[in-house]
């Protein structure tokens, strides 16, 4: 259960972070959270024992992402529990074998106790020293233990849905580990939220004490009633009054300040008070003539007791209700969340070996799987171990790199292995053997392959990583060839016009500011043929004389231009001479061009074009600007300087 609504409280301030951020730390586990969670403990003839192959999955996926699990063991319940231990040991094992009686029909097993449930959790304990996990013994609620080893520095974090963990003092917790197969959460290799009280706690003002103060109110394990009539809002309110370290001893003081809440209530309901200044009058009378007290000819200040007043009458209301218990607040769930730690100084919480064989038998007796499976099982388990502790005496060693894998984005091989010695002789059947090869092609080497990450594989066995990356052959890349972005945009614009040919065209006027797709091309055909022209021109410039030469060639058979908007020009078109010395005013080759595009465009051009186009006197980049007003203009003499400049190029070593 937990304490009621403490997750909503803290659920806007924690962070959804992806499983491999955890890859290298220690986290420490309630082994009974992690068996009872969203299920029976009770045996089913399908699937019996369902928590063990459970407990097995969700184990492998956090070793195999680098994760080392501390599973804590219950140690003798608290007596605060007895009656929340009964109900759950009706809801767990319901519709399970009958309880031995005595004979004087009285039941030998206590309610009260976990002696059904630890023979569960020793099955468990079990199957994780075969797996190599640490197991821990707990001296009373597991879920203290786990928060102490948290609060000591000895793991780095618990991972619990129960929220009572915070009220031991639980730094960070993690919870709703997704593993899933499929979607965006697979692809990332799982997630899990992450409640990190360092964080979260100067944000909310919210520490051990305030949470034991709201188990005690809203309820938890130990008290499931809580308070009757005070929530999540009425708590919040109350312990925002007061710091962490004061509160608890404020709460227990107040069956002895009896008058001094009898005045606080006295104050907030009076009605001859203001409910906002807190000054002699009433709201209504404050709004319209002022309060003379604030200095407000108009309205009262409202800082001043409003919100003080909502909050001692929140705190006068939970107090009268929670009066009504004589026991509160109990003393004992106050002493059960503030014990001591008990946590050693030192705990060896490393992974160890699997115990191949121990595994092998116990999931064939308690689950029923074949042995080959089994052996699939636990393979993978024992190749990463081995890959972790490249020191220690190995029982596998791989045979064969066969190739590259990617495995959630972790770059990887696929392995297949051989054993040293003959450790595994006689543990699978012949006939599950001859089974199996049936049923894959690739024969018995399937059995022995693992995927590894290629950081451990290429640390411990660099020999049989070179050995693979030698022979494997070397994927020569294919050189794209860069597209002619000209090319490719005539072919776009045949294409368009074959489809253009092949629909029907629009029938009647066409709507106002739409325009057709063919003058569109028309349009960028024009701009193309320039960038063609220039495309032309000769790369070296190194000769400004062949240069020159060349635009007098273009001008040349032109129309006699010897000035521009009443400027003389500083070169004679007609005879191909200066017309004088150059002066600071005088036009230069550039204009030339800009000279003969005028010509060409009085001739070609209609009088209301030829009007619409301003030439700059000293500007020629503004004829440039207006591109798209002066196309026509140039397009009447590309094609002649195309001829020029190939003439120039043949006749020139230097073009």
């Amino acid at each position: 259960m937990g304490i009621r609504d403490l997750w909503s409280v803290l659920e806007p301030y924690h962070d959804r972070k992806p499983l491999f951020e955890l890859s290298g730390r220690v986290v420490a586990i309630d082994l009974g959270g992690w068996v009872c969670e969203n299920q029976n403990v009770v045996e089913y003839p399908i699937q019996p024992r369902l928590y063990l192959r459970n407990l097995f999955h969700r184990t492998c996926y956090l070793l195999l992402a680098n994760v080392t699990p501390v599973f804590v063991l219950e140690g003798e319940a608290p007596s605060v529990k007895y009656d929340e231990i009964a109900r759950r040991n009706d809801l767990q094992f319901r519709g399970g074998a009958p309880k031995k009686t005595t004979a004087k029909g009285a039941k030998s097993e206590s309610r009260k106790g976990r002696t059904r449930f630890n023979g569960v959790l020793k099955l468990c304990e079990h199957l994780l020293d075969a797996m190599g996990v640490e197991c821990v013994q707990g001296p009373g609620e597991a879920e203290a233990f786990c928060a102490h080893l948290n609060r000591d520095g000895l793991v780095d974090g618990v991972v619990s849905q129960d929220s009572d963990c915070f009220a031991y003092g639980a730094r960070k917790v993690y919870r709703n580990f997704s593993v899933a197969k499929q979607g965006s959460v697979a692809a990332s290799g799982g997630a899990v939220d992450v409640y990190d009280m360092e964080k979260i706690g100067p944000i909310l003002d919210l520490g051990q004490n305030k949470i034991i103060l709201m188990a005690l109110l809203a309820g938890c394990d130990y008290c499931p009633e809580g308070v009757a009539g005070v929530g999540k809002d009425s708590v919040i309110k109350l312990i925002s009054q007061y710091s962490d370290a004061e509160i608890l001893q404020h709460v227990q003081n107040w069956r002895r300040q009896e008058q001094k809440f009898r005045d606080l209530e006295d104050r907030v309901e009076d009605k001859s008070v203001c409910v906002n200044c807190g000054h002699s009058g009433r709201l209504q009378s404050h709004s319209k003539k002022g309060c003379a007290l604030c200095g407000m000819s108009s309205g009262c200040d409202s800082s001043l007791w409003r919100d003080k007043r909502l909050l001692i009458r929140a705190e006068v209301q939970i107090r009268r209700k929670a009066l009504l218990s004589d026991d509160f607040p109990q003393q004992d769930v106050i002493d059960e969340f503030l014990q001591a730690s008990v946590t050693p100084r030192q705990l060896n919480l490393t992974w160890k070996r699997p115990k191949v064989l121990k595994f092998v038998g116990m999931m064939v007796k308690n689950l029923q799987w074949e042995e080959i499976y089994a052996f699939q099982k636990i393979l993978p388990l024992l190749t990463r171990w081995q890959l972790s502790h490249p020191k220690q005496e190995a029982l596998v060693t791989p045979r064969e790199v066969k190739k590259k894998r990617t495995l959630k984005g972790v770059s990887s091989f696929e392995v297949i292995w051989r054993e040293c010695n003959p450790f595994f002789h006689g543990l699978i059947p012949d006939e599950q053997i001859t089974a199996f090869l049936q049923d894959n092609p690739a024969g018995i080497d399937s059995l022995w392959t693992t995927i590894e990450p290629a950081v451990l594989l290429e640390a411990a066995h660099p020999r049989e990583v070179q050995e693979f990356l030698d022979r494997r052959p070397q994927k020569r890349k294919k050189k794209r060839k860069p597209e002619d972005s000209l090319s490719t945009f005539d072919e776009m614009k045949d294409e368009l016009r074959k489809i253009e040919k092949k629909a029907p065209r629009r029938k009647g006027v066409v709507p106002k500011g739409v325009q057709r797709i063919d003058k569109y091309f028309q349009q960028l055909e024009k701009e193309d043929s320039i960038l063609k022209a220039v495309e032309n021109l000769p790369e070296s410039t190194e000769d400004v004389e062949n240069l020159s030469d060349i635009i007098a060639g273009i001008v040349s058979q032109t129309p006699k231009v010897t000035n521009l908007n009443g400027r003389e020009l500083f070169y004679d078109v007609a005879r191909q001479r200066p017309v004088k010395e150059r002066q600071e005013e005088d036009i230069d080759e550039l204009d030339l061009l800009v000279a003969a595009g005028a010509a060409n465009f009085m001739n070609f051009s209609t009088p209301k074009a030829a009007k619409s186009l301003p030439i700059a006197e000293s500007d020629v980049a503004y004829l440039l600007e207006n591109l798209n007003t002066t196309v026509d203009l140039f397009e009447s003499t590309l094609e002649l300087s195309r001829k020029v400049f190939d003439e120039a190029e043949d006749s020139s070593d230097d073009s």
